[in-house]
């Protein structure tokens, strides 16, 4: 079942476990500022590319 699967420490899991929750967490901020127009529609499409981005770079990484 582990075949091709790469094996991570707990505290490597834990960290990139982290990075995700930040991500997470900046999406649902920029998200809330969108909606009460604190921020631009282009702000918001500026913020959310920079996350998308980040997103897919750290899939390869889990």
């Amino acid at each position: 079942m582990d075949s091709g699967k790469k094996s991570l420490s707990g505290d490597a899991f834990a960290d990139l476990l982290m990075a995700q929750v930040e991500l997470v967490d900046e999406l649902a901020d920029t998200w809330r500022l969108f909606d009460k127009q604190d921020i631009s529609l282009k702000e918001f499409e500026v913020r959310l590319e920079s996350i998308v981005v980040r997103f897919e770079e750290w899939g390869p990484r889990s």
